[in-house]
């Protein structure tokens, strides 16, 4: 007899995972079956496949409170030679929807242990998920008291969220277009997928579900002119005597670069090159990569960065870049080589071409190798969790990413970059994925505001 307790097992009946070819031919796996087995192969349960001969072994898992999978046809022959203990799954064999199965294992894990453990509903892509999987992050069951599930918006959402404790939510993997930024109006410039819209509209009817992050809170940083804002708006932090001056990088929106009164926008923000040019739009388009670098003002001329756009300055910090990453009240960051100074840049291309186009997806040279005691003596590590700690209550978001240069003259520490649920690689999994499972659990308790 099993012991009593919660799941600890899946079993999966062969029907579930393969699909029959002709007699001439192997089994090949369903559609949708190479996800299934990744996300339980990362589930935190034990796993284990009946084939048609197995059936009647009863050795597999003798031990364990199990959950089976079979096909409906297979039910009542599963019953029959396994624990009667048992949960049982039951899928029609001709609609099949795999994509359902973690939901409603993990329900079931849910209904078993009850508010000794948060249930996760998370919408993401699938690169996104494979990487977390990978890592340990999103396991059915886990020792921190957390089980995570995808959810399946083609299916009932009602079903889903009535049980679900948090909804974690990346909206940007859900973007299907962008139109033209208007930052300073309501209008709808980002259309999502309808699946996401679908999600959204629910949410919005159930403002008691609980979301990390709500998406109202995650748009101003797919636009660099609202990032711009807010950090300008922020005071970051109180700099000790001697400390560092911590900001934006100097900015202004232009609309063309051909326009009279360009150099006079270039003057009153304090602009000189060199410059870099990005996109107004942050992400979601594949044109929301492609910058400039500006050497000489003649550089502006027909340049080819989508419009409208952000002209900011060009920050000098000897090739060296720091990565936050912050998880709820946890801090971590990571040194990364970057760009070297502009002079060096240039002649590292060997360009006397007064400006440059690239796409920051693909990486222009770097500098010298990273010294990594001699950078981030450089860096004032008190200032960064305060800026931290500021961003995070400012943004009302959980997990966010932001990026840093040390100006190498003025010792500024320049805010380059914020971003949503960066996937935080550069922290090991020992540190990361407790965080991560922590900030989600706060994150209930504590409404940033």
């Amino acid at each position: 007899m099993a012991q009593q307790g919660f799941t600890r097992a899946v079993v999966l009946d062969e029907a579930i995972v393969f699909q029959q070819c002709d007699e001439n031919a192997a089994d090949s796996l369903r559609p949708g079956a190479d996800k299934l087995l990744i996300r339980l192969s990362r589930s935190g349960l034990f796993v284990g496949l009946f084939f048609r001969s197995d059936i009647s072994a009863r050795k597999v898992l003798s031990e364990a409170q199990c959950v089976v999978v079979c096909a409906e046809k297979n039910l009542e022959e599963f019953k029959a030679s396994l624990d009667s203990s048992w949960n049982f799954i039951a899928a029609e064999d001709s609609t099949l929807q795999l994509e359902s199965l973690p939901f409603a294992i993990t329900s079931l894990i849910k209904k078993e242990l009850g508010n000794k453990i948060t249930l996760v509903g998370h919408c993401m892509n699938w690169k996104r998920e494979k990487d977390l999987l990978q890592r340990g992050a999103l396991p059915f069951m886990s020792t921190f008291g957390m089980s995570f599930t995808p959810l399946d918006l083609s299916s009932s959402l009602d079903r889903q969220l009535s049980v679900v404790d948090i909804v974690l939510n990346k909206a940007t993997d859900e973007i299907v277009s962008v139109s033209k930024v208007v930052s300073d109006t309501n209008e709808k410039w980002i259309n999502f997928s309808d699946r996401f819209n679908k999600l959204e509209r629910y949410l919005q009817e159930h403002p008691d579900i609980h979301v990390v992050d709500p998406t109202d809170r995650v748009t101003p940083l797919m636009d660099r002119v609202a990032t711009q804002s807010l950090l300008e708006e922020l005071p970051l932090i109180e700099v000790a005597a001697g400390g560092p001056i911590v900001r934006p990088p100097r900015c202004v929106k232009v609309t063309g670069f051909d326009d009279a009164a360009l150099f006079d926008k270039l003057k009153s923000a304090n602009l000189v090159v060199p410059t870099i040019v990005k996109p107004q739009i942050a992400c979601g388009a594949s044109e929301s990569h492609t910058m400039a670098i500006v050497f000489e003002d003649r550089g502006y001329s027909n340049l080819a960065v989508p419009l409208p756009a952000v002209i900011q300055e060009y920050v000098d910090h000897q090739s060296v870049i720091f990565k936050f990453y912050v998880l709820g009240e946890q801090v971590f960051y990571s040194t990364r080589k970057s760009t070297p100074d502009a002079v060096v840049l240039r002649t590292m291309i060997n360009t006397e071409a007064p400006s440059i186009v690239f796409d920051s997806l693909k990486t222009l040279p770097t500098g010298r190798a990273v010294d990594e005691k001699a950078a981030e003596s450089a860096l004032d590590i008190t200032a960064m969790r305060s800026t931290a700690a500021v961003l995070r209550r400012k943004l009302g978001l959980t997990i966010i990413g932001f990026d840093v240069v040390v100006h190498s003259h003025t010792r500024d520490h320049v805010i380059v970059d914020v971003n949503y649920f960066p996937t935080f690689k550069d922290v090991p999994d020992t540190e990361a994925v407790p965080a991560f499972w922590k900030a989600l659990q706060e994150s209930r308790n504590t409404r940033t505001i």
